[in-house]
């Protein structure tokens, strides 16, 4: 008996119908990886919520990390929940110069789904910003009311946890995907203004997640929301973070 041989046309049909399958399936298969990368940042974003936990409870009296640029003092709060997040405890010596002593970069700080690149090239990229809280004058209490600041008030600021009304919707920490956010330096703080602008994303400043951001709650627990749903109802604004997730005081 002659085993039938396809013909040159019913082996076209079936790469047509093998071509139509996979531009079905490889839309699918792409948004199954960028959900994969979303949990795993959001997973991140809850391992860095343990150690700042137990920074908090074990080495400043509840107080959340500070970020300092003063006085030729360069602490970032990375820098502080060293020790706690795998890697060693760094002296203050250490901690002052910058990212000249992060040897080696954890893992815990690199959301893969973050591929810019570092202004600075060879310097560890971090994925996250700590919420920015200054108190410089008026305008800069509005648009900066979060939990660490210091940066340009010449002192070490940050807020206490217990003084926090709402910790399950006070933000801590978020995405940012800028080229300037690298592991022990003070760039990368971030704000519900920084949030606004990135809405128009840049190569430089993308928007993660179909839109949406992680966030790190002051209550350790972590969640992807749109940036709009952080503010409460409040007007988007570059400039007033008030009655927000952003807000520690409220």
């Amino acid at each position: 008996m002659n085993k039938k041989q396809f013909t040159l046309i019913e082996i076209l049909v079936v790469v047509a119908i093998i071509g139509i399958l996979a531009s079905l399936l490889l839309p699918s298969l792409s948004k199954a990886r960028a959900r994969a990368k979303q949990v795993t940042c959001l997973n991140q974003l809850k391992q860095l919520g343990i150690a700042m936990q137990m920074y908090i409870s074990d080495d400043s009296a509840s107080y959340f990390p500070y970020t300092r640029i003063s006085g030729g003092s360069k602490i970032s709060w990375d820098d502080l929940i060293a020790g706690y997040d795998g890697r060693e405890s760094m002296t203050y010596a250490e901690m002052h110069s910058s990212i000249d002593t992060v040897d080696e970069v954890n893992p815990l700080y690199q959301c893969p789904e973050d591929t810019v690149k570092p202004r600075n090239e060879g310097a560890p990229r971090r994925s996250y910003g700590i919420s920015s809280y200054r108190v410089a004058n008026s305008n800069v209490k509005k648009s900066n009311p979060g939990i660490s600041g210091g940066q340009n008030d010449g002192t070490d600021l940050s807020r206490q946890l217990t003084s926090l009304s709402s910790p399950t919707g006070t933000i801590v920490l978020s995405e940012n995907f800028n080229r300037d956010n690298n592991m022990g330096v003070h760039w990368g703080s971030i704000t519900a203004g920084n949030h606004y602008s990135t809405q128009t994303a840049t190569v430089s400043n993308p928007l993660p997640h179909f839109e949406k951001f992680n966030y790190l709650f002051a209550d350790g627990h972590a969640k992807v929301l749109n940036y709009y749903g952080t503010l409460l109802e409040q007007l988007p604004s570059d400039s007033d973070a008030r009655n927000t997730m952003w807000d520690a005081g409220r």
